[in-house]
């Protein structure tokens, strides 16, 4: 089960039987800490264009190649956004 698919069991579970956030959290077996997480990414829309483009261009190259390919300036520090875009994206 996702995260985020804890967190709309959560809040199903509060609204439903008026359950405390801490007594929803413990039936679900989640910590009350990632029900309150909200995630922040920056918007990568061009990176993801960009990608897609090179992508259809060179079939074979791998995200490794195409991060070089887009040049070091646009991409994250880590290999790891950049590989979880280019999964995003198809």
């Amino acid at each position: 089960m996702t995260p985020a698919a804890r967190r709309e069991a959560t809040t199903y579970l509060r609204r439903t039987f008026e359950m405390k956030e801490r007594r929803a959290c413990r039936v679900i077996g989640t910590d009350p800490t990632s029900e309150r997480y909200r995630g922040v990414r920056p918007e990568d829309g061009a990176l993801r264009e960009r990608l897609k483009a090179l992508a259809q261009e060179r079939r074979r190259f791998g995200y490794r190649r195409l991060h070089v390919r887009c040049g070091a300036k646009a991409m994250p520090s880590t290999g790891s956004g950049f590989s979880a875009s280019t999964a995003r994206s198809g």
